[in-house]
């Protein structure tokens, strides 16, 4: 496991071959985003016919949140769906519906090995958020030519799966793996591969994670507990999937991939440091694979995590919130990398986008780097609601190109430098139905540092919560009104979470502590002097 889990200093390079990811996204009919100027805009087709023109495209009607693009090796559109209908790269409909819900998040198309036009579309079969198989449609496809409905809705997998599945390049250079999560009681741990080669779709393989899914309660018997996303880094070699809907036993599984052999091999980390597991939803790796976001859909919550370190505890205390969520009602869901090796993340308004006048897709500006640096910007794009197109929680899936896959790690674990803290003599100690502040030596203006001393109190906490090992500890996080209200509740946000970081990398279960900021809303004195606001800058801690 060690193995994977290495600090990158330095961007690797890799072999790509001569194709290109899509230059344009599309999210249904006509709608969609330009990158052929490299920074994308919104873009809205002219031509084209449909048989059902706008009849998905209305917030009434179904949404376009499952969607695929497959492009040429130019990176020019050859065909793109939205779970129902597939399109030319000129918005000519194929006489073809594909059966696919609405609500599934994620399908994928991919060019069959060693055949000059043939593709392969892959959607789930179901009905609302469950999963009980999958489909592929298979097409022919050629720049400047009609293309040709082969098969359609040819189910080859039946069973209860999740939502979640990747699209894997093999590392033979030529083939693919389709990589899907049993949700069967069963069988609810497996990820189940299949080898995508010329004759198409193939061996089936099946190996196991550690994540069990929960099987379904008995007031709701069908009800499988199938959301969720599932991606793979940019080496090809470590999967990572969320599991949504779970309550606190809510994860990110990140699991090392045999790329050879289509497995899971073991387990990398389960990270679990939500503000509400039961929330976590969208997941993408940084270009360089040294960060992991993960997006909390409906606590409207961005979260950025170091994955370089070599142990579980230390990756989920590495957690930097970007988005903390204004009340605007709105959802963050999937994430997706642009040609411009820039992330993009879909908001969900929930009908809002009409008061609003957009639908809005947030940008990660600078992907590789932590925290501010990473230039997050929530409204970035704005898809007007004139076009009538509801993204949901959903962004198009893109098609996958073969390098040179590195199957042995590039450096070693960097080693943790150990400080040595000089001894204090505060105390801190807490029970059930205690509320209590923490020294106010710990923040300065403006910061959300720990200081060395008060990491020896937090020692005692820690020491308290390991020998009571059902208290829960809420940890919130206040301000002075010294700045913007909206920055202050961020900066409130990231002093709570800043101890429960720490806590968490002592060895405490994430499922044990709530961490949540109030900024300058609720002082403790009224703020009229350095005296009084040193007072509001404070982190209370309450057993429950």
């Amino acid at each position: 496991m060690n193995k994977l889990l290495i600090a990158f200093v330095l961007l690797y390079s890799m072999s790509l071959t001569a194709q290109k990811m899509p230059n344009k996204w599309y999210f249904g009919f006509k709608t969609g985003l330009n990158f052929t100027k490299g920074n994308p805009y919104i873009i809205r087709g002219a031509s084209g016919t449909t048989r059902q023109a706008g009849i998905q495209n209305e917030y009434s009607g179904l949404e376009n949140e499952l969607g695929v693009v497959m492009s040429d090796e130019d990176g020019d559109v050859l065909f793109y769906a939205d779970g129902s209908r597939i399109w030319d790269g000129d918005y000519h409909e194929l006489d073809v519906l594909l059966r696919s819900s609405s609500s599934h998040a994620q399908m994928h198309a991919v060019k069959i090995p060693q055949q000059e036009s043939e593709y392969l579309v892959i959607h789930p079969k179901g009905i609302h958020d469950n999963v009980i198989g999958w489909y592929f449609t298979k097409i022919s496809a050629e720049k400047g030519e009609d293309i040709i409905v082969r098969e359609e809705n040819k189910t080859f997998v039946e069973g209860n799966f999740m939502q979640a599945s990747a699209i894997i390049p093999h590392c033979n250079g030529i083939d693919y793996w389709l990589v899907l999560h049993d949700a069967s009681p069963k069988h609810s741990n497996q990820y189940v591969s299949f080898l995508i080669d010329s004759s198409g779709i193939s061996q089936k393989v099946v190996s196991e994670g550690v994540y069990k899914v929960p099987a379904p309660g008995k007031a709701a018997p069908d009800d499988y507990k199938s959301i969720g996303i599932m991606t793979v880094n940019n080496r090809y070699n470590v999967i990572a999937t969320t599991f949504n809907s779970n309550g606190e036993e809510g994860v990110c599984e990140l699991m090392e991939f045999d790329n050879e052999n289509g497995v899971v091999v073991k387990k990398v980390a389960h990270i679990n440091n939500f503000s509400d597991p039961n929330d976590v939803y969208g997941v993408a790796f940084s270009p360089n694979d040294s960060l992991l976001y993960l997006t909390e859909s409906e606590g409207e919550k961005l979260n950025q995590y170091a994955i370089y370190y070599p142990k579980e505890s230390k990756i989920n205390a590495s957690r930097m919130t970007l988005n903390f969520g204004k009340g605007t009602s709105a959802r963050l869901g999937q994430i997706q990398l642009g040609p411009n090796n820039k992330l993009y993340v879909s908001l969900d308004f929930n009908g809002r986008a009409y008061d609003l006048g957009c639908n809005f897709i947030g940008e990660i500006g600078q992907p590789n780097s932590r925290g501010a640096a990473a230039k997050w910007k929530p409204e970035k794009l704005c898809v007007p609601v004139e076009y009538k197109m509801h993204l949901g929680l959903g962004l198009p899936s893109l098609p996958k190109f073969h390098i040179d896959c590195p199957q042995e790690l590039l450096v070693e674990p960097i080693e943790e430098k150990m400080v040595v803290l000089e001894d204090v003599e505060l105390k801190l100690n807490v029970s059930v139905g205690d509320t209590i502040v923490l020294p106010k030596i710990i923040f300065s203006s403006n910061s959300f540092t720990l200081s060395d001393s008060v990491k020896l109190v937090l020692g005692d906490l820690v020491n308290t919560m390991e020998q009571n090992n059902d208290l829960k500890i809420k940890i919130h996080g206040h301000t002075d009104d010294i700045g913007e209200f909206k920055t202050n509740l961020s900066l409130s946000e990231n002093r709570a979470l800043s101890v429960k970081n720490f806590l968490i990398e002592k060895g405490i279960n994430s499922n044990r502590l709530v961490s949540k900021g109030f900024g300058e809303s609720r002082p403790k004195v009224p703020n009229v002097n350095i005296e009084s606001r040193s007072i509001n800058r404070r982190v209370e801690f309450i057993g429950f």
